[in-house]
């Protein structure tokens, strides 16, 4: 056989070869897509109910064209809450593996199982988002589905630009996002950048901007394991309220996740406010974060979409609480805290509920052990801090510092808290194994603390 024989032989063998790689490819690649889909939309659905959400959101494979080489793939999302039904249409191209030539050209040289580019299509739901992108596909995806069918998505979301009659505008930059999902795993991992995004309130004039916001969230497990976690971050919040006032918030971010245990949701939230100014009054830095732990959700869920929730009375909604506190839950503030340069007050409260927090109480006294299991409270602030909001005007702050310690000297008088002339520190802790209430490190009873809380309430001081 001549040698060009040979060689036209051998590249039909590679390309005969190839073909039935790309069939074969392209079956495993739908299987691996629909997989994908349902595991999504049970994640979804986790994810909402976990949230308390009313709406559902639900995607399918509306036709699936395969060839060859490649299919074409319409999506249906389907977002429906008790009032509306939103429909997001998109179309996908699909080139089946092993090595695309779009992939190639995008600088993907790893066998893959497809490589897809995805466009959102218009529909009623989307149709102000297209407008508002100048008519231009306003997000479009492309990914790559490997071998193991792992998938990296590249997400293009198209600068906006949109106005209406009232004069309102919204306006943001060109935004990305990355997705990495691994289906064996059950694991999905996003980061998104948003430079700048704008809203005008044409009857006021009120101007509201983020700059610079960075979203990192992971959710893995798919199933009653799930776990998530998110961080948003901005450099700026502005907001404009015509020519009167002006609030800037630098370096602000919400940090939160959760997670399922046995039906049992622990979750926590934190909110960081880095800076804030009030027409350039410099109100310091407000640090919150909250968490419960052993929340029955599914039972908290089922009561919040329920149908007559608003005319429920207690006795209708007892049952519900019953079943929440069955599983002594725990209600943590955890911080709270403000900040400024004269100083800082921080406030934390933990408490740990009782099974019987609902029952009658048939105890003579007050039994702290009938409604938690355990209470933690500690207050810490100053004169000085207080003062310090009030730095700019020295009636305000004159008269801030003299109610201040005023309150303080009288709180004092009957150990409510500890004083020194400028630091207040309350502290209350509660055990219901030792059934010890301990006011500001001292002993005190149920009824004792009660006693001083109304004395004081008569006194015109709470």
């Amino acid at each position: 056989m001549k040698a060009t024989h040979k060689i036209v032989a051998g590249v039909a063998l590679l390309a005969a070869v190839y073909a039935g790689s790309a069939w074969y490819l392209g079956k495993k690649a739908e299987a691996e897509i629909s997989h994908q889909i349902e595991q999504l939309n049970a994640a979804v659905a986790t994810h909402l109910a976990v949230n308390l959400e009313e709406s559902q959101a639900k995607l399918r494979v509306v036709s699936y064209d395969r060839h060859w080489f490649s299919a074409k793939i319409n999506y249906e999302l389907v977002v429906q809450d008790a009032e509306h039904k939103h429909q997001i249409l998109f179309q996908d191209h699909l080139r089946h593996g092993p090595l695309p030539l779009t992939a190639l050209g995008h600088g993907h040289w790893r066998p893959m199982l497809a490589y897809s580019e995805l466009t959102l299509l218009p529909t009623d739901t989307v149709q102000m988002w297209f407008e508002a992108a100048q008519n231009q596909a306003p997000l479009v995806a492309k990914t790559v589905i490997g071998l193991d069918g792992a998938t990296q998505s590249q997400l293009d979301f198209a600068a906006l630009d949109y106005s209406d009659a009232a004069g309102n505008k919204l306006t943001a930059t060109a935004a990305q996002a990355q997705i990495q999902y691994q289906s064996q795993k059950e694991q999905l991992q996003v980061q998104a950048d948003l430079p700048s995004l704008s809203w005008l309130e044409g009857e006021d004039k009120t101007q509201i901007q983020l700059l610079g916001t960075t979203l990192e969230s992971n959710l893995s497990g798919f199933s009653s394991a799930q776990q998530a976690s998110a961080r948003i971050q901005s450099t700026q919040l502005r907001m404009d309220w015509g020519q009167s006032t002006q609030v800037v918030v630098d370096n602000l971010q919400m940090i939160s996740d959760y997670a399922l245990h046995n039906e049992l949701l622990d979750s926590a939230v934190q909110y960081d406010l880095g800076q804030i100014y009030i027409d350039d009054h410099d109100l310091g830095q407000v640090v919150l974060a909250v968490d419960v732990k052993r929340l029955d959700y599914q039972v908290l869920n089922a009561l919040s979409q329920h149908p007559d929730l608003e005319q429920m009375d207690e006795e209708a909604i007892r049952p519900y609480a019953q079943k929440l506190l069955a599983h002594r839950p725990e209600v943590n503030l955890n911080q709270l805290t403000l900040s400024n340069p004269a100083g800082t007050s921080e406030l934390v409260l933990r408490m740990h509920l009782a099974p019987t927090a609902l029952d009658e109480d048939v105890s003579s006294g007050i039994d702290l052990a009938h409604y938690v299991d355990s209470l933690q409270m500690q207050l810490q602030t100053s004169r000085s801090m207080i003062q310090g909001y009030f730095a700019e005007e020295s009636i305000l702050s004159s008269l801030a510092d003299m109610l201040i310690a005023r309150s303080a000297e009288q709180l004092q008088e009957v150990d409510l808290v500890e004083y020194d002339g400028d630091a207040l520190r309350f502290a209350l802790q509660f055990d219901a194994q030792s059934n010890q209430l301990l006011l500001n490190q001292k002993p005190i009873t149920a009824e004792e603390l009660a006693y001083l809380i109304i004395a004081m309430q008569m006194g015109g001081l709470f």
